[in-house]
């Protein structure tokens, strides 16, 4: 059933959909009967000033599925690169939301490492809880300035609570970091050691592929053009080896790389 701030996103101005948010009393991942949270609507009908609303709260997930099995963006998790929004309606409107979704991911990752640095318990099983840091935020991804991952610097604390929240929550334990080294060796700690040792591998993620699996991927980029028109944004898609792109999605002329 639609909710009031599902209504307002398609109809009222800004100015009420800000406040219907303000009181709190509307759950901001509720699904219509379509599945769409307002968050879909808002994208699909190109309303740029209520997705901006929307992502700047807190509580807000857009990582939800739709009915159609449709996110309103999805993140390659193991790399750098954003995929765009599946229902935004203009390209523009998804470089932006992909933005928004790029700066929390460092912001929530910046927010993860320093909970891992002050042994705060409660605040990193705060962040990791939530559903939209599940989606954003890869448990195994080697950090640019030391080399390592999350479970490699829990290991150097020496602190058996922290890598317990971290393997609970997908770190990987036989993930290596830039010199090659497992999370088990950068301790020596006895217990710890053997904890990281006997710990099951983290299950992959589902938007990465495993070895020898087909590799199906899809999303704006921004691709030159000529020099009058400079750089413009094409939806690509790679199919395994295949990379072609297109003006729009769904469009069936293809240009292929």
């Amino acid at each position: 059933m639609s909710s009031p701030l599902h209504l307002a996103v398609q109809c009222a101005p800004t100015s009420m959909v800000a406040y219907i948010v303000s009181k709190g009393v509307v759950e901001l991942s509720a699904r219509n009967k379509s599945g769409n949270t307002a968050l879909h609507l808002a994208a699909m009908q190109g309303r740029d000033d209520v997705v901006e609303l929307l992502l700047d709260h807190p509580d807000i997930d857009d990582s939800i599925v739709n009915n159609a099995g449709k996110q309103v963006i999805i993140m390659l998790a193991n790399s750098n690169i954003f995929q765009a929004f599946e229902v935004a309606k203009t390209p523009e409107l998804a470089q932006s939301m992909q933005f928004s979704r790029e700066k929390y991911a460092a912001e929530t990752t910046a927010a993860v490492k320093e909970a891992i640095a002050n042994k705060d318990y409660r605040g990193l099983e705060s962040i990791l809880s939530r559903e939209r840091a599940k989606a954003l935020v890869h448990m195994s991804r080697l950090d640019l300035e030391t080399g390592s991952t999350f479970l490699h610097a829990a290991a150097r604390q020496g602190d058996k609570r922290l890598i317990e929240i971290l393997l609970a929550h997908g770190a990987d334990p036989i993930r290596r970091d830039r010199k090659g080294k497992l999370p088990y060796e950068v301790t020596k700690d006895q217990e710890i050691r053997s904890l990281l040792r006997a710990s099951q591998p983290a299950k992959p993620s589902n938007t990465s592929s495993g070895p020898g699996e087909r590799i199906s991927q899809k999303g704006y980029l921004k691709k030159w053009t000529n020099y009058a028109r400079g750089s413009k944004l094409r939806w690509f898609v790679l199919d395994n080896t295949t990379l072609s792109y297109y003006k729009h999605p769904g469009l069936t002329s293809i240009n292929v790389i």
